[in-house]
C-alpha cells in the first residue's frame, strides 16, 4: 500500500498534476514556515526581505507585518526562487522590492540594508542581470 501510494504521488508530481502550490513554470509560489506555534503560508510575492537573527529569521512582508520563525536563513534561502538575492550573511532581499543600490548597500521596501564584501560580487551580478 505504501509503495503504490508513493508511485502514484511520484507519477502525479512528474506529470504536473499535483500543482496546487505551483506557479506557471512549475515553481512553488509559497513559503511554508512555523511561527507563533502555527504553520504559516507566505506568498513569495508578499516577502520584501528576510533578516537573520542567529537561529531565527524575521520575514518582512509587503503590508508591514513581520513573521518570526525558528529556522536559519540558509535553510530558508534554499527554498526561495532565484528572484531572492543574498546580499549579506544576515539578509536576503526580494528583487521585486529593490528600489536602489550601490556597491555597499541596497534599499528594498524602504529599508536600507548593507551589502557585505562576501556576497557583493554575486549580488551585484544578480541585481544588474535583471
Amino acid at each position: 500500500l505504501f509503495v503504490s501510494g508513493f508511485i502514484s504521488l511520484a507519477i502525479r508530481y512528474i506529470s504536473g498534476e499535483d500543482n496546487e502550490q505551483r506557479g506557471g513554470q512549475g515553481g512553488i509560489t509559497r513559503l511554508e514556515v512555523r511561527a507563533d506555534r502555527r504553520n504559516v503560508s507566505l506568498e513569495f510575492s508578499e516577502i520584501v526581505y528576510l533578516e537573520s537573527m542567529s537561529d531565527y529569521v524575521r520575514i518582512f512582508l509587503r503590508d508591514g507585518e513581520r513573521v518570526i520563525t525558528r529556522r536559519t536563513i540558509s535553510s530558508l534561502g534554499a527554498e526561495l526562487p532565484e528572484s531572492f538575492i543574498r546580499i549579506h550573511r544576515s539578509y536576503i532581499i526580494n528583487r521585486a522590492y529593490l528600489q536602489s543600490w550601490t556597491r555597499d548597500n541596497v534599499i528594498a521596501g524602504g529599508a536600507d540594508l548593507p551589502v557585505s564584501r562576501t556576497y557583493r560580487k554575486e549580488a551585484m551580478a544578480q541585481i544588474e542581470a535583471f
